[in-house]
């Protein structure tokens, strides 16, 4: 169940770009990304208002509004982020199983042609060069790609700080 969670993130990490740190939005609170820096009042809580300057996000406001108190506490934010992991999760684990038409829980290059993203970074994701990609080595590639991006990302930090000395 988790080696699908991993590859649904890693797909979608594949088709960002990874030398890139996320920015806030315009108008968020600055050195913020996500919806954190959408607090713009920092108190806490995220209201319609201060959602408004991210779309995507304020459209799934009252979705994530679950006491419907027209604000979004972490406990809301824990309960959306943990329900999109699922969701996701589950979608990931239909691709796969409709990926592997041999039923080996490998997925081969002609099985990789169903999930166009794993079929470009086939070789990659293939770490022990056998022809087939297993959970273990999308779970590995995605780690090496967030310790990549962190890493990326701290560097960006140091150097911005240096230039603001």
């Amino acid at each position: 169940m988790r080696s699908m969670l991993v590859l649904a993130t890693l797909l979608a990490a594949a088709a960002a770009n990874a030398g890139q740190a996320s920015a806030p939005a315009p108008g968020a609170r600055p050195g913020t990304s996500g919806p954190q820096g959408l607090d713009i009042n920092a108190d806490g809580l995220i209201t319609l208002d201060e959602a408004q300057v991210h779309p995507r996000f304020a459209a799934r406001f009252g979705d994530i509004d679950a006491n419907k108190d027209g604000q979004l506490d972490q406990a809301e934010m824990n309960a959306h982020r943990e329900k999109m992991r699922t969701e996701m999760h589950s979608r990931g684990e239909e691709r796969w199983k409709a990926a592997d038409k041999d039923g080996d829980g490998l997925i081969s290059r002609d099985e990789a042609a169903a999930m166009p993203r794993m079929a470009e970074h086939f070789d990659r994701l293939d770490a022990n060069t056998d022809g087939r990609v297993s959970r273990e080595e999308v779970r590995q590639s995605r780690e090496r790609y967030h310790q990549q991006r962190n890493e990326q990302q701290r560097q960006q930090r140091q150097e911005q700080s240096q230039r603001v000395r």
